[in-house]
């Protein structure tokens, strides 16, 4: 089943909006509440979040163009699964240390060694 995304009420007297950015494509995976897009008013920018989670299946209107309040501007399609390497990934990259921002290809990089002690035995401590 498609749900819809539509434009909130973001203010009394607010009746239109303009999309500011897409942060997905048709066709992507987008979780429960990931942002989706960006809306602006004459006041402010916000936020849009997927109402649920599902693919989506069709965007109605593009960046600069104006939609109103209430109006749907994409349809998610919540019977879609997620991808398989979607969650993967994330435990992928926590299981070798990294995150899936650090674009390493998932390889652990080890710390450089610490410094051998003094053979004079002496410590900064006691200094």
């Amino acid at each position: 089943m498609a749900v819809e995304l539509k434009i909130p009420q973001s203010g009394e007297s607010i009746s239109e909006v303009q999309i500011g950015e897409w942060r997905k494509n048709v066709g992507d995976f987008v979780e429960r509440d990931e942002i989706v897009a960006e809306i602006e008013t004459d006041k402010a920018s916000m936020e849009l979040p997927a109402p649920s989670a599902g693919r989506i299946q069709k965007i109605t209107k593009k960046v600069g163009e104006t939609a109103s309040v209430g109006e749907v501007i994409a349809l998610i399609d919540d019977s879609a699964k997620a991808p398989a390497s979607a969650g993967g990934a994330a435990s992928k990259a926590a299981k070798a240390g990294g995150s899936d921002d650090d674009h390493g290809g998932g390889t652990a990089v080890a710390a450089p060694p610490k410094p051998a002690p003094s053979k004079s035995g002496s410590t900064d401590d006691s200094i």
